[in-house]
């Protein structure tokens, strides 16, 4: 679900890699983060008119439908699941929700410290790299505020199980719809027995930017 920019809060925080050599250098130069696809749309007229219409295309490969085998190794499915989790989420996004930034080529922030800190607390990522970052109006931007925490819980069950195309279409319509908690079933191990639970994601909000954000404090000053 795309959200009105005038509803996005006035400060978004961004964990950023200062490590990583192209993300610093653009960062120092420009003092801003700007989405893939809002620069491309800005020079491409092309695919500006997909992404007004929501038909853009930014799945970087398609699954080989003409694979041999029927099964794959334990190598090859540790290698490809989180490309599978895009795949499905994209898919659903295009089916259901084409004027929503697309994974693939948004910027992710969170709308609070608190948000933040939550994200340290839960994952281990340190909040000495947290920026504080403003929205830049732009009548291309598109936002919208999602539940990472069903992401996070994907990653899991897609590692170790296979979802049917009902249960990937109920998560991934509820992702992109902006929903909160959401239970679903799948194999644990409880004293040495597989049974079925259901497991809750959370609630972990963050934001989805196709846009451009500029940076609000010095790069080398981390927010408080």
């Amino acid at each position: 679900m795309t959200t009105d920019s005038s509803t996005v809060p006035q400060s978004l925080f961004v964990f950023v890699n200062l490590n990583d050599p192209v993300c610093y250098h653009n960062l120092s130069k420009t003092n801003c983060m700007i989405s893939s696809g809002l620069i491309i749309a800005s020079v491409d007229p092309a695919f500006l008119q997909h992404y007004l219409s929501g038909s853009a295309d930014y799945l970087p490969f398609l699954p080989n439908a003409q694979r041999s085998l029927s099964s794959i190794s334990l190598f090859c499915h540790e290698i490809t699941y989180l490309y599978d989790l895009e795949y499905d989420a994209e898919l659903a996004r295009c089916h259901a929700f084409r004027l929503a930034p697309s994974r693939l080529s948004s910027l992710f922030a969170f709308g609070s410290m608190q948000d933040c800190q939550r994200a340290h607390q839960v994952y281990g990522w340190h909040l000495s790299t947290v920026r504080r970052f403003t929205l830049k109006a732009d009548p291309l931007t598109r936002v919208a505020r999602v539940n990472m925490e069903v992401v996070s819980l994907m990653r899991g069950l897609y590692h170790r199980t296979n979802l049917d195309s009902k249960d990937k279409h109920r998560i991934w319509t509820h992702y992109w719809g902006g929903g909160g908690d959401i239970q679903v079933e799948a194999p644990v191990f409880q004293n040495g027995v597989l049974e079925r639970n259901l497991i809750s994601s959370g609630v972990l909000w963050e934001y989805l930017v196709e846009g451009r954000l500029n940076l609000a404090e010095p790069l080398h000053q981390a927010s408080p």
